[in-house]
């Protein structure tokens, strides 16, 4: 009992350490001020400031543009948007406040990810740490961090990252797998709200569990006979794949028949002339 509640102690204190990185790394951003798609994305935007309705905030793109517009950029990320809109009821438009909100969820975000190097990829908690300092400090993500826009990205890998541990954490195995599919699943639906790519989390949790199960699957196969291992994950497949296309519908509904338009200013090198550069 006093070496499970030390090893929890160093456990958490390696995982503050983790916190205070995510944190120290970009404090030099907290002084930013609002830049190039801020401008369209809050500072004009309607339904961040409070001119339009709940309803039409979660009909409108990330822009402000109604989705049935033929201008609209299509991105639907109306629980980021939302957080604007709640970070502007409060502050109004200071981008101190709304820089010290894209921090703190980089640092969750940190946290959470440390939490699946250790609890999902079973890691021992020094090198879950380090991977946990890698993934909060790595400038790869500095762009998401630091412009306020980017919180599109900090916010669906946050989610992302609760929508695996629902999943697969050892810490909810007590769960039934019913609760485990749908908890993971409004997870993924809030992560796609937040930024579109955050949907693929359901493809990942797919995989891992076909990884995590493959060995009692094998064996039903060669014996041509469903054991209860194999019987539960072909459940839980069938749940979650219903979830992901009803997300799926639900996400190519709202293109209404269109691609999201992207022009050469949003990504340079997918409008290069030569294909080996795209």
């Amino acid at each position: 009992m006093v070496r499970a509640k030390d090893g929890a102690r160093d456990l958490c204190a390696l995982f503050g350490v983790v916190f205070l990185a995510s944190l120290g790394c970009y404090s030099n951003s907290l002084r930013g001020e609002f830049v190039h798609d801020d401008y369209p994305a809050i500072l004009r935007n309607q339904d961040v400031l409070g001119g339009t309705g709940l309803l039409e905030l979660a009909s409108n793109d990330f822009w402000g543009t109604p989705l049935r517009d033929v201008n609209s950029h299509k991105s639907y990320r109306p629980l980021t948007t939302l957080t604007f809109r709640a970070t502007h009821s409060v502050v109004g438009l200071q981008p101190f406040w709304y820089h010290v909100c894209n921090v703190l969820l980089h640092g969750a975000a940190s946290l959470l990810f440390t939490r699946v190097c250790y609890a999902i990829a079973g890691l021992q908690t020094i090198f879950a740490t380090f991977a946990g300092l890698l993934f909060a400090t790595h400038p790869v993500h500095t762009e998401a961090v630091s412009g306020i826009v980017g919180r599109a990205d900090v916010l669906a890998c946050a989610l992302f990252f609760l929508s695996l541990l629902v999943y697969h954490d050892r810490i909810c195995a007590g769960a039934s797998d019913n609760k485990r599919v749908l908890w993971s699943s409004i997870l993924a639906c809030m992560a796609m709200l937040a930024k579109e790519t955050g949907l693929t989390v359901l493809f990942v949790n797919l995989f891992l569990d076909l990884y995590r199960s493959w060995h009692p699957l094998k064996r039903a196969l060669l014996e041509r006979k469903w054991n209860e291992e194999a019987l539960h994950f072909s459940q839980r497949t069938a749940k979650l794949l219903m979830a992901l296309s009803v997300l799926l519908v639900f996400r190519l509904a709202l293109l209404q028949g269109s691609l999201p338009r992207f022009v050469s200013q949003d990504n340079p090198a997918a409008f290069h002339p030569h294909r080996q550069v795209r």
